[in-house]
């Protein structure tokens, strides 16, 4: 990001950058729920990555366990094997509504453009591929870490990404697709992975 936008994004009043990251997050939420998982991913940038712990107060991913913590290769690896024709749990795939809502600025835009946003999340999923059908809930919270690619206002990027479940100790059934975002589990509900959150 140029010295001149970053200059200028920092003069701009709290509100305008509230209003840039609600817009952003809403965005990020409908290419999830339309199962646009390509164009997703291409909100990170090349290093992003996308956190869920497995406790409230983990500090970070590299030192213990966590439900996932992937870059932009895993996010593409997870997305193929979600579009493969025989993954029977998503045959007919999920449908999913993501809301989010308390969306605040966390911190200023630092000299290299890079500002902190908090939000809450609450995920429905139904799965149409088990017997009867079946229908859950997720919520939890988000933190993202944003940045200006280019300059623009309307290029921000996700540099990383942490989704925090309410429930995060407990343990989950296979799922479809949560915070993806994509996955095999509770992660293809959040890109989410099996077994404890």
């Amino acid at each position: 990001m140029g010295h001149g936008c970053v200059f200028y994004m920092r003069t701009q009043p709290l509100e305008h950058l509230t209003l840039l990251a609600v817009n952003f997050l809403q965005y990020e939420a409908t290419l999830l729920d339309e199962r646009k998982f390509e164009e997703w991913s291409e909100l990170f940038d090349d290093a992003g990555t996308y956190w869920a712990p497995t406790t409230y107060d983990q500090a970070s991913p590299l030192t213990q366990v966590s439900i996932f913590y992937d870059d932009k290769r895993m996010m593409a690896q997870r997305i193929n094997r979600l579009r493969h024709e025989r993954i029977h749990v998503q045959s007919p795939y999920s449908r999913t509504m993501h809301m989010v809502s308390n969306v605040r600025v966390m911190s200023g835009i630092d000299e290299a453009g890079h500002f902190s946003v908090g939000s809450n999340f609450i995920m429905v999923e139904y799965q149409p591929a088990v017997p009867e059908g079946r229908q859950r809930m997720f919520a939890g919270f988000y933190s993202h870490e944003l940045s200006f690619d280019g300059g623009a206002e309307e290029s921000l990027r996700i540099r990383r990404k942490k989704a925090t479940l309410l429930n995060c100790d407990s343990t989950f059934k296979p799922a479809g697709a949560l915070l993806l975002g994509p996955s095999e589990s509770v992660k293809t509900a959040l890109l989410l992975k099996p077994g404890r959150c």
